[in-house]
Formats: structure tokens, sequence, C-alpha cells
């Protein structure tokens, strides 16, 4: 949770350093009070958790730099405090494009912030190009972002393979060869985040498990359905809903 929290702060503070380089001359000097910037958020919806840590991360860092009197522009020879505008994405994506489309249309920000949820990013981040709004996304896995090639969007994030890495990372770092898991679990969202993040897992997964035969090369990935708030099966082969049930259960106790 510390680590999630300071890559907010850094992306946030990047998006803040890429603030001061732009030029906010839409509005004349005469008429520019503040700096609008939107941010999709999941106000409502199955994200609504992690959504209200992130509106609360953003909310606190613009309440510290405007204590400290805004930001500075360069055109304007001045600083000028921030306006933070949030728009509901509904923790859906037609919904994220939908309130990057009111941000931008109706609130006439300047640039903008995302959300936590990478479809959602997605799908807000074709909106801002279409009007060529600037879209920082704090939390989205940059792989997926590349691919979709936004000259209007940039990604603070890491990749799949960078952040599924770090638990073979600590095993090789701080245990011996026979002490290491040998069968790993790995339970994540049954969307585009978790299932970004279990191909990550696999792709670690066979090199670093330096064992002989098969038997000893089997690892478990179970997905689990907000909107369900009950496991599911990751592929046919898994079985029924009440097996991967057990089968997890099954997982953990082997490694209590």
């Amino acid at each position: 949770m510390g680590e999630k929290k300071f890559l907010k702060w850094l992306g946030l503070c990047l998006f803040l350093f890429t603030l001061c380089l732009m030029n906010v001359s839409v509005v004349s000097a005469e008429e520019r009070t503040e700096i609008r910037v939107g941010a999709i958020n999941s106000l409502t919806g199955m994200n609504v958790m992690t959504g209200a840590e992130h509106k609360w991360g953003y909310e606190q860092a613009v309440a510290d730099i405007n204590e400290k009197g805004g930001v500075f522009v360069k055109e304007l020879n001045r600083k000028l405090p921030i306006k933070l505008i949030f728009a509901d994405d509904k923790s859906t994506p037609d919904q994220g494009a939908a309130a990057m489309e009111r941000l931008i249309k109706v609130d006439k920000i300047d640039l903008a912030l995302s959300s936590n949820i990478t479809p959602i990013n997605i799908a807000a981040g074709t909106v801002a190009e279409k009007y060529k709004v600037y879209f920082q996304i704090v939390i989205s896995w940059l792989d997926f972002i590349e691919k979709e090639n936004f000259k209007w969007v940039s990604d603070m994030f890491t990749s799949t393979t960078e952040a599924a890495r770090t638990p073979f990372l600590i095993w090789e770092e701080q245990l011996p060869k026979d002490q290491r898991p040998k069968r790993p679990a790995l339970m994540m969202e049954d969307n585009q985040d978790g299932q970004g993040f279990g191909m990550g897992f696999k792709a670690f997964l066979f090199p670093h498990l330096e064992v002989e035969g098969d038997k000893g090369r089997r690892y478990t990935l179970v997905r689990f359905s907000h909107g369900q708030h009950h496991l599911v099966a990751p592929d046919e082969r898994a079985g029924s809903e009440s097996a991967v049930h057990t089968r997890m259960e099954r997982v953990l106790a082997q490694r209590v």
C-alpha cells in the first residue's frame, strides 16, 4: 500500500512539473485566475473503494501546492492556484470516456488526471486525443498504454513484467534455492489490470522455478470478479466455482 501511494504522489509530482512547462495562454493573462485540472475518478461503482483513495491523493497534493501559492506559469510571470474538478467514471470505460468529454467540453479543463483502472484510462485517453488535451495517467500498465500510440497521453506507471518480477527478486535475494516457493499461487482481479499482471507473473514464473520435472512447475492463477464478489475459474481446466474455492483454500493451507 505504501509503494502504491508513493507511485501516485510521484506521478502527480511529475505531472505538475509538466504543467509548469505547458502553455496556458488559451485564456488571456488578464482573465486567467486558475489552472483547471480535471480528474476522472470512480466516485461510484465497483471501483469506488480504490477510487476514494485515489481521489484523496489528488486532493492532498493539490492542497499542499495551493497552500504555497500554486504553480508558477512562466507566460504570466506569476503563480496560479489549481482548481481540481472531478468527474465520475462510474467504474466503467464508457462512462470514463463520457467523464473526459464532460471535463473538456463543459468544465473547460486545461489538462486531465487519470483514474486507476487501465480500460477506463484507455477510453478516456481516446477522448483526450480527439480534443488534443494533455492527459496524465498515473496508474496503468505501460505496455497496454504504449500499444495505443497516444500523442496527448503519458503514463508514469510501470509495466506488467516489471511489477511481476518483484516477488521473484525477493526470493532470489533472501531465500536459499531449496527454500524458494515451487508452487506459487496468484489471486488477481478478473479485468485487464489483473489479467495483465497474471501474464507478467507467468512470464517470470518458469525461468525462476529451477526444479526438475513438470510436477514442481505447477502454479495456480485464480481470478475474482468484483461484480459477483466470488472467485471464478481462470480457465476451463480449473473446474467449477466451488472447485476453485477448494483449490485456493488448499493452496493457501499449504503455505501457512
